[in-house]
C-alpha cells in the first residue's frame, strides 16, 4: 500500500469495498460479508437486486470470498471499518468509521476513480438446436 503524508492509504479494490459500505450506511443499512460480496459481484437474487442503484454494483465480478474476507479484515485492523452488532440476528455487520470517511475523501483527492458496473454474460444452459 502506498503512503501519502504518513496516512493509511488504500487500493482501488479496498476503495470499492469501503465506498459500497459507506453508501449503504448512509441509508442506515449495514451489510454482512456475504451481502457485501453479493453486491460487488452483482448476484442476481431478490435481496441484492434492490441495490442496483449503487455505483459499485457488479464492479468486482471475480472477487473470491477469501480475498474479500482478507481485505475487510485488513480494513478493520486499520480502523477504516468496524463491526456493528445486531441483537435481533445475533450477528455482526460492517460500518465505515470516521477514519474511513476521511480516507475515501483523501483517496478521491489523489486518484481519478471511474466505477464501472460490468454486465454479467448469462448463457442459457439448455438450448434448442434446429
Amino acid at each position: 500500500m502506498k503512503d501519502y503524508d504518513n496516512k493509511y492509504s488504500i487500493t482501488i479494490t479496498q476503495y470499492k469495498i469501503v465506498f459500497t459500505i459507506s453508501e449503504l450506511n448512509k441509508d442506515k443499512l449495514y451489510p454482512s460479508l456475504k451481502g457485501l460480496r453479493n453486491i460487488l459481484i452483482g448476484a442476481d437474487d431478490t435481496e441484492t437486486r434492490k441495490y442496483k442503484y449503487l455505483d459499485t454494483y457488479a464492479c468486482l465480478l471475480s472477487i473470491q470470498k477469501r480475498t474479500l474476507a482478507a481485505q475487510v479484515t485488513n480494513l478493520v485492523r486499520a480502523g477504516v471499518l468496524s463491526y456493528k452488532y445486531d441483537s435481533n440476528t445475533d450477528d455482526m455487520y460492517l460500518m465505515v468509521t470516521t477514519k474511513g470517511k476521511e480516507i475515501i475523501y483523501d483517496y478521491l483527492k489523489h486518484h481519478k476513480v471511474r466505477l464501472v458496473s460490468k454486465d454479467k454474460v448469462v448463457k442459457n444452459e439448455i438450448v434448442k438446436i434446429a
